[in-house]
């Protein structure tokens, strides 16, 4: 079955010329290749948009998108409905997209693995675990901190997968089936990731993968550990008690970053 589907990545992209190339490279040398990767840029003023051409000249794959609109919830979604109308054409193949940050590193077997994981146990929409890069982090207490945060999310991801679906953007996986079902993403709101993980979850075969998804820590050292680690302990209750608009009075820049 696995010879039958089409494999599409969808990363949106905002002054990302210092980190996209990473996650580029680990897709090209993944042991399974995606059919097509998007870049959608909402209106990059760096140099993204040339990293990603020559990375489209090396590998066909690849395609840079310009988003109608900036924002990480509007590119997420214009990129999984462009990703969905390319495949319209192919007749009898099922299709996986896979949403990544444009920050983030992805092992070589990734997804191998979670495709294996997906159609042996009939899964509609997942998440992996999220493991932070601490290295760039200044002291242990600060890597201790972040540790700790990322393993409680990843143990209540886990433990609420039947009740309360829940992921976030480094890396969402979704069948275009339920894409197209869910209408894509919620651009409306900050935690248009969190939102649409959990409808995809009570639409579908909802899971977390035993496959990791490593995960840049470079907000944490723009805005400080503990503030960051607030803001991600107030979006978390937020979303667990069903008040996800009032995300949007929290400060979450996007592509507000440099190397």
């Amino acid at each position: 079955m696995a010879d039958t589907l089409t494999i599409s990545v969808i990363i949106p992209t905002l002054n990302e010329e210092h980190f996209i190339s990473a996650v580029l490279a680990d897709l090209y040398h993944q042991t399974r290749q995606p059919d097509q990767v998007l870049v959608v840029d909402g209106h990059s003023t760096d140099k993204t948009a040339a990293v990603v051409k020559v990375w489209s000249k090396k590998w066909p794959a690849v395609t840079l998108l310009a988003s109608p609109k900036t924002g990480v919830g509007n590119q997420r979604d214009f990129g999984g409905r462009a990703a969905v109308q390319a495949k319209s054409a192919q007749k009898n193949r099922q299709q996986l997209l896979y949403f990544f940050d444009a920050d983030v590193r992805v092992p070589r077997d990734f997804l191998d693995k979670t495709i294996s994981e997906i159609l042996h146990h009939s899964i509609d929409a997942a998440c992996p675990r999220y493991i932070p890069v601490t290295s760039t982090l200044r002291n242990f207490h600060q890597k201790l901190m972040v540790k700790t945060l990322f393993a409680f999310l990843n143990c209540l991801f886990w433990f609420g997968q039947k009740y309360f679906p829940a992921g976030a953007g480094p890396c969402m996986i979704v069948t275009a089936p339920l894409f197209q079902k869910l209408q894509g993403f919620n651009s409306k709101i900050l935690v248009d990731d969190l939102d649409f993980v959990h409808r995809a979850g009570m639409l579908g075969n909802f899971a977390i993968l035993d496959q990791p998804v490593f995960v840049s820590t470079r907000r944490f050292e723009k805005y400080g550990t503990l503030q960051t680690f607030w803001q991600y302990l107030q979006v978390s209750w937020l979303f667990i008690t069903h008040r996800t608009e009032h995300t949007n009075t929290l400060r979450y820049e996007f592509g507000k970053f440099k190397k």
